[in-house]
This record gives structure tokens, sequence and C-alpha cells, in this order.
């Protein structure tokens, strides 16, 4: 199968799972940590590792194989939709994307990693509500009550490897009988469905994300020819840590 058929996927990125608590915190800081396995055919079976550190409003994820051939980064500032910057970064391909929100308008900045010059696209009169990367997992935590009720969201999230904007629909499926709820993600227009992937996932009772199965932040390929990869990972619970090198190592990474 071609690259252009199968591997030009849109890649959404619902990570930045393993948060429970909104709003800001101070030090000490809060980790989480998860793993699974990678399900697609082409690394199959190939074991996830992701630690993430979460100080206030600001969020990192470091995502990995665990023989570090493939790895990325998430940063974000914000959280839900009141988000102001973020970056994916894909150590194994040499690429970075960084999208910076002000008002209603979004600069986007790439770099693939295929040896092209950086590029630049703003988006203008952005909506309000429009997710990226971590805060994806965020608005679905604080609209957990409707989507208990049964509620379909419709919502925008930007998938900032490709530049552009995708209507989404957050669907619940199954609810357990421990309280805990499994949502599907899928691309709102029928046409969409066969380039994004879809993606699970499954809120414990008190609102923390425990499971992800789909597309994940990692890729395999080339800078030139990348593969999207899904993956299921489950989420443990956060630890606080009142080391004061959580949050300066954060804050440091900007």
């Amino acid at each position: 199968m071609t690259y252009g058929s199968r591997y030009a996927r849109w890649t959404v990125a619902c990570a930045g799972i393993g948060w429970s608590i909104m709003g800001s915190t101070a030090i000490p800081g809060v980790r989480t940590a998860g793993d699974g396995a990678l399900t697609s055919s082409v690394a199959r079976g190939t074991q996830i590792i992701v630690s993430g550190v979460r100080c206030g409003r600001r969020v990192s994820l470091d995502w990995r194989t665990a023989d570090r051939s493939l790895s990325a980064r998430e940063e974000l500032t914000g959280e839900g939709g009141n988000w102001s910057r973020y970056r994916l970064a894909r150590g194994n391909l040499g690429a970075a994307f960084e999208a910076v929100r002000v008002a209603d308008r979004i600069e986007l900045i790439s770099r693939s990693g295929d040896g092209k010059a950086e590029q630049r696209r703003t988006f203008e009169k952005v909506r309000s509500g429009v997710l990226v990367g971590p805060s994806l997992a965020w608005y679905l935590r604080d609209n957990l009550e409707r989507l208990r009720a049964g509620t379909t969201l419709e919502l925008e999230f930007l998938a900032v490897d490709r530049g552009l904007m995708i209507g989404l629909r957050a669907k619940p499926v199954e609810r357990g009988a421990d309280g805990s709820l499994r949502v599907r993600l899928e691309a709102s227009s029928p046409l969409m469905r066969p380039f994004v992937p879809t993606t699970t996932l499954t809120f414990d009772r008190g609102g923390r994300v425990t499971n992800l199965i789909g597309i994940v932040p990692l890729q395999a390929g080339t800078g030139r020819q990348p593969i999207s990869l899904e993956g299921n990972v489950n989420f443990g619970v956060e630890v606080e840590d009142d080391s004061p090198e959580t949050c300066r190592e954060l804050q440091s990474a900007r």
C-alpha cells in the first residue's frame, strides 16, 4: 500500500491523558506515567512508555518506545480550550511543530524534518473552543457529565503536523459497572473518516483517563515519509512530586 493511501492519515494526538485535576496548581508538581504497546502493523507489539509532568497550567508528556528508537514530546500551556501554546517534537524524525494562540489568531510554525525550510501559517478568526494536543482530553473531562447523559459532542481540533483544523465527534459508547466511561472519537465528516482513525478514551469515575486506543504522537518512517502509529496505552494515577526540580525542568524546557 502506498504512503499516500495509508500513512498520510491525520494524527489526532489525543495525548496528555493522565491529568485528573484541573485548574492552576502551585509547586509541588504532579507526575503521571503510562505504558502499552503499538498496534500498527509497522511495529506491532513494540512497548510504549509515557511520562508526564504538570505544573499549574503547563504540561509536558514524553512518549517513547522501550528501545528509544521512536520518541515524541508534547508541551502545552493552558487547559481545555483556553490554551496559548502547544509544541510537538518528534526526535527520531527531527520534526517539530508549534502553535501559538493570541485571542482569535493562531500562528503555526512547522519543521517537518525533511530538510525543507521552516514553514509558517496563520489561522485568523479562530473559534474560542479549538482544541490541540492534550487539551482534547481535558475538554472531554470537563464535559463528562454531558457524555454520561448520552450527549454527542462536536468539536474542532488543530492537527499541528498537518496544518489543518479537523471536525471531531465525541460519543459515549460504553459505561462500566465501576463508573468508567469509554468515549469514541471520530471525524465529524463521513468523507474524512478514512483519513482520521477512530480513537477511544476511557475515563474512570473521577474523570481521569485510564486508557487510550488509537493514534499516538509517535511516528515511524522518515521526515519525508512519516508513518502514523496506533497503540493501546494504560495510564496510572497521578503522583504529587515535592521535588523543586519537577517544575523547574518543565520551565526550562520552554
